[in-house]
This record gives C-alpha cells, structure tokens and sequence, in this order.
C-alpha cells in the first residue's frame, strides 16, 4: 500500500511538472539565507541577494554557468534597505572565516576613504562571518588601461603608502599587499582603495594562513607577520605599475 500510494504521487507530481510552463525555479533559491549565531549579540542586516560576483573583475554574474573559480568562493550582490526603510542600495557581501573589520574600519574612516564603507561584521549559524560592505562597480588595479598614466601611478603610490601607514601605526600587517586587492577610482584625480582584510594580523604575532593564494606572489604559508613584508610588497607593486607607464 505505502508503495502503490508513493508511486501514484509521483505519477501526479510528473503529470503537473509536464503541465506547468516554468521548469526551472527562480535562481534565488541558491543564494544564502544567513541565520545569526545564537551566541553573536549583533543582529545582521536584512538582504536580499540576487547575484553573485566575478572573484577577478567584481562585476555582476549574469551567465547560467559558472566557471570552477566563481563556484567556489562566496562573494555575492544584495540589496540592503538604507536608513530611511523606504529605499535600497546595492552592498557587497562575503562569507569568510576570518576577517579584520578594525584595519577594515580604520581605512574606511579616512578622508577620504582608503576602503570601501563596512556595514556589518557579523558571525551567522555556521560559525562564519558574513561581511557587508559598500558595492563599488569599478575595477581592480589590474584592469585598469594601459599606458597608465602618471596621475594613477601617483595616486596609488599616495593611497597604498598612506593605508600602510595607518595600519602600521595599529600594530598591524595587511599581509596580501596585491594588484588584486586594490580598487582604482579615477575620480577626483584617481583614488586607490584596499579591499580583502581577511589576513590582516599583529606584527610579530600572527602567523599566514595555511593556505596559498594562487595570485600572491609571495608563498609565506605558516611564517609570522612583519610589517616588513607589507614595505617589500609595496615596492614590489610599484615595480610593477612602473612597467605599465
């Protein structure tokens, strides 16, 4: 009997799929549904996802299918309603498992801003942290065009100098000074921005994270944190600016 009534729901379940018109479901039931952690006294902001992003250019993904690289990471757009409750804006959001919001926070708070704006840092059910930030449609120093101007290549030298600054005065090494992890906004003269403050650590404490990051340049798996490796990695990225004037 269990068997002869499962079958005739399934028949009736495959009788209505061949009926509807829409068999694929919207693609919003892949996004996540974060769920704060029971133990973080922080709630998390209300969002709705509706894309995720290229992990080199961090543009929209609009194809069906996605390369090995965008499966695996965790970077995703949502639209997150602003104070007034009666708009949105589009924020950036990322699931790591670690992250440092104060480097993150100290850079943003400069005028002008060194990064991208932090709205929320929070652990959700899972154990990870899910990051929001401000959504910037620009693109990495690495895509910017070549020749590059004398203006960028100052204005990066200016930015990425001061940040190390900053966070140096804190104690702290960013760690994954990269091409990658720098935002270019031409306005205003041209700005830099550092983005990916996920292995930010004390100087003389920390260590690497096990992992190797195929875009560094440096494999320093395990070793400990020195602001030193922040300043070799600084005149190594203008080295490389240098040869695209």
């Amino acid at each position: 009997m269990a068997i002869r009534e499962c079958t005739e729901r399934l028949r009736r379940l495959y009788r209505n799929l061949g009926a509807t018109t829409r068999l694929v479901p919207a693609a919003k039931i892949l996004y996540p549904n974060p769920t704060p952690d029971p133990r973080s006294t922080e709630g998390i902001p209300e969002l709705e996802f509706f894309s995720k992003v290229d992990r080199s250019t961090g543009a929209p993904i609009n194809q069906t299918v996605l390369n090995e690289e965008n499966k695996r990471h965790a970077m995703y757009l949502a639209r997150m309603r602003n104070e007034d409750g009666t708009s949105t804006k589009t924020v950036f959001v990322k699931f790591v498992e670690e992250y440092n919001a104060i480097a993150h926070r100290l850079l943003a708070s400069n005028k002008p801003p060194l990064a991208p704006a932090l709205y929320s840092c929070t652990r959700v059910a899972g154990d990870i942290l899910m990051v929001v930030m401000e959504y910037l449609p620009v693109t990495s120093l690495r895509d910017v065009p070549l020749p590059l101007s004398a203006a960028t290549y100052e204005a990066v030298r200016r930015d990425v100098s001061r940040a190390l600054e900053l966070l140096h005065e804190q104690d702290l090494v960013f760690g994954d000074l990269q091409e990658a992890n720098l935002l270019y906004l031409p306005e205003d003269g041209g700005r830099a921005l550092l983005v990916d403050f996920d292995n930010v650590g004390c100087d003389g404490k920390d260590t690497y994270p096990a992992f190797a990051d195929p875009d560094r340049r440096e494999d320093r798996r395990f070793e400990i944190m020195e602001q030193s490796h922040d300043t070799e990695d600084f005149g190594k990225l203008m080295d490389w600016l240098s040869g695209l004037r």
